[in-house]
């Protein structure tokens, strides 16, 4: 013991010189607490730690126990030992209400700056700071004092929570969430503020926002739901794709999603939320809540707490049905576009062989002249070839692979022959009505297009009437003002093809879209969305326009306008005799086909040329070389085997003799179409099948153009061509 003060006499009843030297447990511990009471000390001493303050028994020099509350400071003493300094107050009624004021107060000042929010308390007349806590020194960097000698402003408005921009000493903003309270402090009435700096929350909060926006901004289906199986979120794209507003879904069970009578619905967004294929990607094809049938690209993916445990499910799902649509329609295309290379294909040889068997009979005509009843037989097959040649061409037109051939066509004689084969195509069950007025209908066109063209419209029409109905084809002269007809076009007369069906129609939508290439309300597979797209382009090409008019269950109407042209030049007869012109030059012929090339051989020879026929390029070559300078014309099939095409062949012919004729043949129109593309002078080319008397001519002006003119006349019978029917009316 180093001090004893009076008060301690009084308490505890020991003089200052019996306790000075002495030790504090032998003095005023009960012997019961000593060895804990030494050990506490020693173990707070040794770990630095402050000694607790705490209401203490402890014992007089007369042996009686007296109540204090005792504090305790520990200090280094001049030579550095350790001191305790304790200060023993006697706990009398009073003493323990004192206490435990003062208790409170401490307890509340260590409150005051252990809270890590700014806190003020100001006074409410002078507005002057009267207490400032560790963490508003802290946010505002200054000293307590310097804080405690300034003024507040006064308060405007309401005192409750409102955010403020406060700036620290350096001018760095931060944005504070601000209430106060009405206090008494130091027996003064005053204000508690906390001021609470909400800049991180206010940030986290606004990104948030901006994330929620975003995700509602996509185009995409996003739904999460949580282990119970609730939806927690439901963005726009959700509304969008399914049908149903997030008010209506957020927080509903994933299986009580639709109202009764909507199970398909129900059934697709079970597939997107169910509790199966976490972590799955695939797609589900079902309805939305108005009954449309949507194809969904759908991922799925499980989330997760911080602890790694299941916390829900969110899906990402996009409306697929247009491209999947597109990749049918490309599909089919493609299909498309192999049947035109086989048409294209079929349509070579085919012609080949039909020219094969016009050079027969041309030239079995020949020799049966003076036989009446054969050569009537031979134009009968004749005209059985022309039919078949036309077929091909409507092939051809089918597959895109031929070019248009305008000419002067009388609508009225070129409807029957297409309406023949609508009987076999529309089916028994639909009633064909076909009518027109009387006399004539000229219009330029090609004819095979415009078989197509109204083929179309007749398909479309046997699509739209199940089970039957009637389909009407009409013609009819029409004089049109400048309000009638398109833009572009001249007021004046044309001709009318309408199209009627008694079907199902078509809604405003569908009719808006009618002639978009793919476009179709057909099932998959059963439709390419290329028939009405067909029809439109095909007018356009005619220099015409098409309009339609549809009622939802009372069918539908096609107009086709196209302009009125003169009628053509009478036709007349020629004499009995044709005269063909032969000559003495050499033609080397090339032709892969062996029964075309014998029979131009045989023909050409007829004529008085000299031939020299071969079946390739390469061995035209090795010909050409054998009668170098004796060669006056090329006859060649465009397309040919062995590496070198009949283009290529007068390529090379030509750079050994510039000035070599040539006619140039093919069954396939579209490399006809190149050829002339790319043609130079002194070159013609012919379409199989080829007629004798025209392929004769063609040769004679290509030689003639060349100056060699040294010809001969073979009368051709004109049977041949007078024999022809008299209902043909393209001319």
């Amino acid at each position: 013991m180093i001090f004893w003060n009076r008060a301690c006499v009084v308490l505890y009843g020991y003089e200052a010189e019996e306790a000075l030297g002495r030790r504090l447990e032998d003095l005023i511990i009960p012997p019961a607490m000593r060895d804990g009471v030494v050990a506490a000390v020693r173990a707070w001493v040794d770990a630095g730690t402050a000694i607790p303050a705490d209401e203490l028994v402890l014992q007089r020099k007369n042996g009686e126990p007296v109540s204090v509350f005792s504090s305790h400071v520990m200090q280094r003493g001049i030579r550095g030992e350790q001191e305790m300094y304790s200060v023993n107050i006697e706990l009398t009624e009073l003493n323990r209400a004192l206490a435990a004021l003062a208790q409170s107060e401490a307890n509340y000042h260590t409150l005051f700056e252990a809270i890590p929010h700014p806190l003020f308390v100001y006074d409410r007349e002078t507005y002057r700071y009267l207490a400032v806590n560790r963490a508003g020194v802290e946010r505002f960097g200054r000293p307590r004092d310097v804080l405690l000698q300034m003024t507040t402003q006064p308060p405007t408005g309401t005192y409750g929570p409102v955010e403020q921009v406060h700036r620290n000493r350096s001018g760095v903003p931060t944005l504070m969430e601000v209430s106060s309270h009405p206090v008494v402090w130091a027996e003064r009435s005053a204000r508690l503020v906390m001021a609470q700096d909400i800049t991180a929350r206010r940030t986290a909060e606004r990104r948030l926002i901006e994330q929620a926006r975003l995700l509602d901004q996509t185009t995409e289906a996003i739904v999460a739901v949580d282990v119970q199986g609730r939806i927690t979120f439901w963005n726009r794209g959700a509304e969008r794709l399914f049908g149903y507003p997030a008010g209506e879904m957020t927080g509903r069970q994933r299986d009580d999603l639709l109202p009764a009578g909507q199970m398909e619905g129900a059934v697709l967004l079970a597939q997107v939320l169910g509790p199966g294929d976490d972590d799955w990607r695939g797609e589900i094809r079902g309805v939305d809540r108005g009954g449309r049938s949507i194809c969904i690209e759908t991922s799925i993916t499980i989330m997760r707490d911080d602890a790694g445990r299941p916390a829900g499910r969110i899906s990402v799902s996009a409306d697929i049905s247009r491209r999947k649509a597109l990749e049918a329609q490309i599909v089919q295309a493609q299909k498309m576009e192999v049947i035109g290379q086989l048409a294209g294909g079929v349509a070579h040889d085919f012609n080949s062989i039909l020219m094969a068997m016009n050079l027969n009979l041309e030239m079995l005509a020949m020799d049966l002249r003076a036989n009446a009843g054969a050569t009537g037989m031979v134009c009968d097959l004749k005209t059985m070839i022309q039919r078949a040649a036309k077929l091909i061409e409507q092939l051809l037109l089918f597959a895109r692979k031929r070019a248009m051939k305008m000419q002067i066509v009388d609508l009225q004689v070129a409807l029957p022959g297409v309406t023949k084969m609508l009987h076999r195509l529309i089916g028994a069950d639909i009633t064909l009505v076909v009518t027109g007025p009387e006399g004539s209908l000229w219009v330029e066109a090609d004819a095979i297009m415009l078989d197509q063209l109204v083929l179309n419209l007749a398909m479309n029409a046997r699509d739209a009437m199940q089970p039957g109905g009637t389909l009407t084809i009409e013609t009819a002269l029409r004089e049109l003002g400048a309000a009638d007809v398109r833009a572009g076009a001249a007021p004046g007369d044309y001709a009318c093809i309408s199209v009627s069906d008694t079907g199902c129609g078509m809604a405003p939508e569908v009719l808006a879209r009618a002639f978009e290439p793919f476009f179709t309300t057909k099932e998959v597979g059963k439709g390419t969305g290329l028939g009405l797209s067909t029809v439109h382009g095909i007018v356009h090409q005619h220099h015409g326009w098409v309009t339609v008019e549809s009622t939802v269950g009372a069918g539908t109407t096609f107009r086709v306008f196209l302009p009125l042209s003169p009628p053509p030049e009478s036709h007349v007869d020629e004499p009995a005799a044709l005269t063909v012109r032969g000559g003495r030059e050499t033609i080397l012929l090339v032709e892969d086909d062996d029964v075309v090339r014998r029979l131009c051989s045989a023909m050409l020879l007829r004529l008085g040329y000299r031939v020299l026929a071969c079946s390739d390029g390469p061995k035209a070559m090795l010909t050409w070389e054998q009668n170098r300078g004796s060669i006056d014309l090329l006859l060649a099939d465009i397309v040919m085997p062995n590496g070198m095409s009949g283009l290529q062949l007068t390529e090379r012919l030509r750079v050994l003799q510039p000035s070599l004729s040539v006619v140039l043949m093919s069954g396939y129109h579209n490399e006809i179409i190149k050829a002339e593309e790319i043609s130079v002078k002194g070159i013609r080319f012919v379409s199989k099948p080829v007629d004798f008397a025209t392929l004769a001519a063609v040769i004679r002006d290509c030689l003639d153009l060349t100056g060699m003119v040294d010809t001969a006349a073979i009368p051709v019978p004109a049977d041949l061509d007078a024999a022809r029917p008299e209902a043909e009316a393209v001319r």
